[in-house]
């Protein structure tokens, strides 16, 4: 009797001294990010957006908001009997004195921050998403890897059972027992193996790979925030601070635009035109009189936006911080459970694994007791990497909301 279960329990042994984690390839956390950046459609759309907002900087530069105006005049002249032919050729061209196209430039270059800010809002988004992904990935395939080696034991049990059953040395109960560990082991990797392929469609979509590819990860589980003075100090530069930031520039450069507005534009004009035999040159200049639209509306919007974009960014900024000094406040406590598990538990329940082989073969336990000790050891070993789990997704998530998860 001690022999067969001597048998199983050396497998043990043996199936997870096999059972290590596959060697580090190819792909990296920040290849997988770096990839996604430049691939993702909503990376790529951002992207455009900023050529678009440099397209339209043209317009604002250009040296003169209005085209030089051309009049040409011709008609007959009749008296005396005659019938002569009369021409007038005038040219007139408008200028703005209040210096609206400096004020229009500022607006142009302010939106292509905002724009180029949107983008990496967008980069910082699926950066998250990328990283979030890419650990669940790791921590499935770590939880398949701790299965498979269950399901491995769990069969040689069944078999080393089943076979001294038929011989008559092991009671039905005993069969049953790792017939249904063998089956529930078999389950729980199917599951996982489920889990792991749920947790790789967003990956593969956001790195544009084929749907049945394979993805090796070089990363595992782990994470560490960056330090708290790193992630502060950060924020100022977070895209949705300097779209803020962008937005009151662009504020600005409409409150001097109005007030420009309010300062007549000149026209300056040439004529040259003949009458009968005469030849007149003349010069003129018009002027615009802003008596009624003096541009005040312009610059009353333009002031309450500023307005309100200066309590938005300060509420804003105040925001992020308290996100991330929560954030660091949740990590620290996930990675204290991690460390309990990591210093505590772990070696506890190996000892308990070895312990529980070396009775079982001295038939100091029975088959019941032992595989509640491996359902034990397996559980805590899960748990682990869920905690792991928790405490990198709130490193990533900290890292992200600073915008410094490359």
């Amino acid at each position: 009797m001690r022999v067969v279960w001597w048998t199983a329990a050396s497998a043990v042994t043996v199936v997870l001294g096999m059972a290590q984690p596959a060697p580090a390839q190819s792909l990296t956390l920040s290849e997988a990010i770096a990839r996604a950046r430049a691939r993702a459609p909503e990376a790529v759309a951002a992207l455009a957006r900023v050529d678009e907002a440099r397209a339209r900087l043209l317009g604002a530069t250009t040296r003169f908001r209005d085209n030089p105006v051309l009049d040409f005049d011709l008609g007959p002249r009749n008296g005396g009997g005659q019938q002569t032919w009369d021409y007038a050729v005038g040219f007139g061209q408008r200028f703005e004195t209040g210096g609206q196209r400096g004020a229009r430039i500022a607006a142009a270059e302010a939106d292509i921050v905002a724009t180029q800010a949107t983008a990496d809002e967008t980069a910082r988004l699926i950066t998250r998403e990328v990283a979030f992904a890419y650990v669940r990935v790791a921590a499935a395939s770590e939880r398949i890897r701790l299965l498979t080696a269950a399901e491995s034991v769990a069969d040689t049990l069944r078999t080393a059972t089943e076979r001294r059953y038929q011989l008559g040395d092991v009671a039905a109960l005993d069969l049953n027992l790792t017939t249904i560990a063998a089956a529930r082991a078999r389950a729980e990797r199917a599951r996982a193996e489920g889990e792991r392929d749920d947790a790789l469609r967003p990956l593969r979509t956001l790195l544009g790979l084929e749907a049945r590819g394979s993805i090796a990860l070089a990363d595992g589980i782990d994470r560490q925030p960056a330090a708290e003075t790193v992630l502060l100090a950060a924020l100022v530069q977070s895209p949705v601070i300097r779209r803020t930031d962008a937005a009151l520039a662009q504020a600005r450069a409409e409150f001097t635009l109005g007030h420009g507005m309010s300062r007549p534009d000149v026209a300056p004009r040439l004529s040259f035109s003949r009458e009968q035999d005469d030849h007149i040159l003349l010069g003129g200049l018009s002027i615009t009189l802003p008596l009624f639209d003096r541009g005040q509306a312009t610059s009353a919007e333009a002031d309450a936006r500023i307005r309100r974009l200066t309590q938005e960014r300060a509420a804003t900024l105040r925001a992020l911080e308290l996100e991330v000094i929560g954030g660091l406040s949740a990590y620290a406590r996930k990675q204290s459970a991690v460390e309990e598990l990591r210093d505590r538990a772990l070696p506890a329940v190996a000892d308990n694994e070895s312990l529980a082989t070396r009775s079982l073969e001295a038939g100091e336990i029975n088959l019941l007791n032992f595989l509640l000790v491996r359902q034990d050891v397996l559980a805590t070993r899960l748990a682990y990497v869920e905690a792991q789990l928790d405490a990198a997704l709130a490193a990533i998530d900290v890292d992200a909301t600073a915008g410094v998860l490359r």
